[in-house]
């Protein structure tokens, strides 16, 4: 999906201004993917989770060597 460049500038400041950018209302719906991108999304990285931590979440399904 490619946002347009007006939305784009926004979030640009939005992370500047250390605020998420805003989550689209159709992903709401769905709980974990939610949860999940609003884990990614954390502008502060004390409060990020680490991409291996992100990889364990349910949402993505993926499985990761250890």
């Amino acid at each position: 999906m490619t946002r347009p460049p007006a939305e784009t500038i926004y979030i640009q400041m939005q992370l500047l201004a250390k605020k998420a950018p805003p989550i689209p209302e159709e992903i709401k719906k769905n709980s974990e993917a939610y949860d999940f991108i609003e884990l990614c999304l954390k502008p502060g990285l004390e409060e990020r989770k680490s991409a291996r931590e992100l990889l364990r979440h349910p949402y993505p399904r993926v499985t990761i060597d250890k």
